[in-house]
């Protein structure tokens, strides 16, 4: 998990940020809702398969082949960055050990699910969105927290919420160490993956 400039890490509950597999993050409001399509499987949205042409799954050579991702240069955990028509997205990639892309990210406003919920919401408004979202306990790099969950067709959506925050951390802060979220908590980051008992990104 990670920024692409390295900083000083706090001690986080939850996954730890690496150097590598994040894209810079534009300066964003919370009050940007970007016009989306309505159909999850072609729009640029967050959807259990992807995010728009970010498919799980995909090779890094395809992704960049469809100039949708770059290697950075020190190539540290297979490090990769959003490119071409995402390159002003806050999307962060992590690639596995086979280089399939396992995780698509986003820690700022702008990038939506299908029913329109973003980071910079409220717990509050993402379950108004979401119904099914539940909060449940997940393992990471930085040991056990909690998100609030989407799960289908084999991935997981999390909405992260911070009980700490820092601005050197991809997620914003320290994760939930607990499953009592306020609905005016506020979503700092949402993960795509596939599903699994935590988030460990690829390294």
């Amino acid at each position: 998990m990670a920024s692409v400039t390295a900083s000083p890490t706090p001690s986080v509950v939850g996954p730890t940020p690496s150097a590598t597999s994040r894209t810079p993050s534009p300066t964003a409001t919370a009050s940007s809702t970007p016009s989306r399509s309505a159909d999850p499987a072609t729009a640029d949205v967050f959807s259990y398969a992807g995010y728009g042409r970010l498919r799980l799954g995909m090779t890094a050579s395809e992704g960049t082949r469809r100039d949708i991702v770059r290697p950075l240069p020190d190539d540290v955990c297979g490090g990769y960055v959003v490119s071409g028509p995402y390159r002003d997205e806050p999307l962060g990639v992590t690639f596995g050990a086979a280089k399939e892309l396992v995780e698509v990210s986003a820690n700022r406003p702008g990038p939506v699910t299908w029913k329109g919920a973003r980071v910079g919401m409220t717990w509050g408004q993402v379950r108004q969105r979401h119904p099914d979202a539940t909060i449940v306990a997940k393992n990471g790099n930085g040991g056990p927290f909690y998100a609030a969950q989407l799960r289908g067709q084999g991935a997981m959506i999390l909405f992260l919420a911070v009980s700490e925050k820092y601005s050197d951390n991809w997620y914003g802060g320290t994760l939930m160490d607990h499953p009592d979220w306020p609905a005016s908590q506020e979503i700092t980051a949402i993960v795509l993956s596939p599903y699994s008992d935590g988030v460990y990104g690829g390294c």
